[in-house]
């Protein structure tokens, strides 16, 4: 550079000033105009020329002063404590019965783990039946597993899973209470998946008798007390 008036260098200079002053925030494309403007002034030719050395001078210090800005904002934030890492997710521990499937996602989004039958039953019309899953878990402390119907086994098959709870300190087999809400007889063989877990934190809370409730607009309005 023969030391002429460079608007590139000024444009650059105001892209790095927000970076310095952390107006913006650093992208690989800053990094880039940095590297430009080092290498720019690493060629610096001063000008011959008297009318214009004054100008090409002063935008050489002010390049020099945003490189070494945004070098020093660069180096904090490099140097800057780590984020803390993710928290683990909590372990569900597993004891599989002879035939029975460990209770799995089935895609990366899903919140509930299929439940699978371990066993093979007829429910009449109308019916319901408790089927075994072959499986006893240990739920970790300060959350629950929430049995809950699958969608797709209600809306195609009629045969719908009734609410449970799993608590945190139960040992025993988890079973299923299947109720068939269609008019035909449904089979259920091993391995069908009938129901699906949901692991949710729980809140223990301290239980206080009083005399009385403190007033709210509702009120004991219950059933259809808000309408439609």
């Amino acid at each position: 550079m023969q030391g002429r008036y460079d608007h590139e260098l000024l444009q650059s200079c105001a892209q790095l000033h927000m970076v310095s002053t952390g107006a913006m925030a650093v992208c690989s494309q800053d990094m880039e105009i940095l590297s430009w403007l080092r290498s720019r002034m690493a060629y610096w030719s001063p000008s011959s020329n008297p009318a214009t050395s004054r100008v090409d001078n002063a935008i050489r210090h002010l390049c020099l002063a945003v490189i070494g800005e945004t070098e020093e904002r660069m180096g904090k934030a490099s140097s800057a404590k780590p984020a803390e890492p993710a928290a683990q997710s909590p372990v569900l521990r597993v004891h599989l019965g002879e035939n029975s499937t460990l209770p799995a996602y089935k895609t990366a989004g899903a919140s509930g783990l299929d439940l699978a039958a371990n066993e093979w039953k007829i429910i009449p019309p109308g019916g319901r039946a408790r089927l075994t899953t072959g499986i006893r878990m240990a739920i970790p402390v300060g959350y629950e597993g929430q049995v809950r119907p699958r969608s797709g086994l209600t809306l195609s098959e009629g045969l719908v899973a009734a609410f449970g709870t799993v608590d945190a300190d139960y040992r025993g087999e988890v079973c299923v209470t299947l109720f068939n809400f269609s008019s035909e007889t449904k089979g259920v063989n091993r391995g069908d998946r009938i129901a699906q877990l949901v692991i949710a934190p729980v809140a223990h809370v301290a239980v206080e008798q009083v005399a009385e409730l403190d007033a709210t607009e509702r009120g004991d309005g219950g059933f259809g007390s808000t309408g439609r």
